[in-house]
């Protein structure tokens, strides 16, 4: 995650093409509220992006997301 500090811009315009690791990663910079407050709706909103539909830990972020609710 210290990448994610580091270039969170890059990782950002990264996830909005559909890349699946930046995806990732912004999910878990909302997930977690890394220099942003924690927010479940975006973080849902990246691991539920079509690039990450066969990720199982994606989906695991998914399902632990919709549990905390």
């Amino acid at each position: 995650m210290t990448q994610a500090l580091a270039n969170s811009a890059e990782i950002k315009s990264n996830a909005e093409k559909g890349d699946a690791v930046s995806c990732s990663q912004m999910g878990m910079i909302h997930l977690l509220g890394i220099n942003t407050p924690i927010d479940f709706k975006k973080a849902s909103q990246y691991f539920g992006n079509q690039a990450l539909v066969d990720d199982a830990d994606a989906n695991r972020m998914l399902g632990f997301i919709a549990e905390y609710e």
